[in-house]
């Protein structure tokens, strides 16, 4: 059995695994209220309040971050994150801070759940991941043709994460322009996370599909050509020396009597 895929195979997978689920464990987490992994933040927001049932609407933030299970928010001129943890599909409200000086154009904005529930989408694309790294290390061939339709499936699952990551980027850079004069939004790092894991996963796809490809061609070749066995090969040779043996007898035999056919000949002469 080849490995000449195999390797870069499951290592390529690995990485797409990992990509993926430092995704998933996006802001906030239950072991870390503020991570590094949020699709998208926005800061330089003048201290506009946060509206959300259960918030305090007297705290003016500064950032907001936003991740698959929830955002976080900094009081205004610190880096100090506060964060509120949901389930996906959350929804959050910001309004102007009636004490400051702002001239946006409304008076809040919402984040609704229709926006963020599509998040977790990169979830169900870091187990199809793991899945098909799963797959890939078992030696057999119908199961690496399976573990190639898992990566696909990983592939394209990453794609419409990050389509989603795209249209929440658009949209919250879209309305905290409404409450801030001059708000800095932009992709965080699982923005990028997501979109290197798409074309991480394609390769990851290719190279299981060449190895799978790979293997049934080695399978091929070995089976290809029924040469006879050694002990049918020497029963032949034994077989044929007999016939051989009986050929040169019956021409000996011939010979002598013609032989003594001549001898006969020349006597009756003399």
């Amino acid at each position: 059995m080849t490995r000449r895929y195999l390797f870069p195979a499951l290592a390529v997978s690995f990485v797409s695994m990992v990509l993926l689920v430092l995704v998933t464990i996006s802001t906030p987490t239950t072991l870390s209220d503020s991570t590094p992994f949020d699709f998208v933040r926005s800061s330089r927001l003048d201290g506009i309040v946060d509206l959300s049932p259960g918030s305090n609407d007297k705290r003016p933030l500064g950032a907001l971050k936003f991740g698959t299970w929830g955002y976080c928010s900094s009081l205004n001129g610190t880096d100090n994150y506060a964060c509120f943890k949901h389930s996906h599909g959350y929804s959050a409200t910001f309004g102007i801070n009636p004490n400051t000086t702002a001239t946006a154009a409304r008076d809040s904005v919402t984040i609704g759940a229709s926006w963020t529930r599509g998040l977790a989408v990169h979830v169900v694309a870091f187990v199809a991941a793991i899945a098909g790294l799963v797959l890939t290390a078992i030696p057999k061939q119908p199961v690496r043709l399976a573990a190639t339709v898992v990566n696909a499936l990983a592939a394209l699952l990453a794609l419409i994460a990050f389509c989603i990551d795209i249209a929440l980027f658009v949209y919250v850079q879209k309305q905290m322009k409404k409450v801030a004069d001059s708000p800095n939004t932009m992709p965080g790092p699982a923005f990028y996370m997501a979109l290197i894991a798409i074309p991480i996963a394609i390769i990851a796809t290719a190279l299981t599909l060449l190895n799978w490809r790979s293997e049934s061609l080695d399978k091929v070749v070995t089976s290809g050509y029924d040469y006879p066995a050694q002990t049918e090969w020497n029963s032949n040779s034994h077989q044929m020396q007999p016939t051989t043996t009986s050929t040169e007898h019956t021409q000996g035999a011939s010979s002598a009597s013609a032989q003594k056919v001549l001898d006969a000949y020349e006597e009756s002469k003399n």
